[in-house]
C-alpha cells in the first residue's frame, strides 16, 4: 500500500459565487506562498487530518495546491475511500479580514482572507474547487 497518495487541485477559485453567496476576489488570499504549513482535513473536522498540502500558489485562476492523502492512517484511508465515491470537491476554512457586502445582490465580496485549512469534502461551496489530478 502506498504511504501517500499525492494530489492536485484549486482550493479556491477567484470570482465564482459560491453557495454561501461569497465571491473571493484576486489578491484576497494574505498567507505568504508556501510559508505557512496547511493541514489537509475531512469536511472541516480538526480532529480528522487525513494529509498536507505540500505546495500552494495563488495565480489567476486561484489557488492552486498540491498535497497528499496519509493512506497509513484511518482517515486518511477514509478519505481515499470516498474519493473513490466521488468526493472531489475542496473547501477553505479561513478568516475574513476584509469583505464588503452587497446586500441587492446578496454576495458578500472578500478582499482579504487568511487560510487556516484546506478539507477535502463532497459538495464544495464554490463548485470549482476541486481535485483535478490524484
Amino acid at each position: 500500500m502506498q504511504k501517500q497518495v499525492e494530489f492536485t487541485g484549486y482550493a479556491s477559485v477567484f470570482n465564482n459565487k459560491d453557495k454561501l453567496g461569497d465571491v473571493i476576489l484576486p489578491n484576497a488570499i494574505k498567507n505568504d506562498n508556501n510559508t505557512e504549513p496547511i493541514t489537509l482535513l475531512l469536511s472541516h473536522n480538526n480532529k480528522r487530518e487525513i494529509g498536507q498540502i505540500t505546495k500552494y500558489k495563488v495565480n489567476a485562476n486561484g489557488l492552486y495546491v498540491e498535497g497528499y492523502i496519509n493512506a497509513q492512517t484511518p482517515n486518511g484511508q477514509e478519505a481515499l475511500s470516498l474519493i473513490k465515491q466521488g468526493f472531489r470537491g475542496l473547501s477553505i476554512g479561513y478568516y475574513t479580514e476584509k469583505s464588503i457586502k452587497d446586500k441587492t445582490r446578496g454576495v458578500r465580496y472578500l478582499s482579504s482572507i487568511k487560510i487556516v485549512e484546506i478539507s477535502l469534502v463532497k459538495n464544495p461551496a464554490n463548485s470549482q474547487a476541486v481535485i483535478n489530478n490524484l
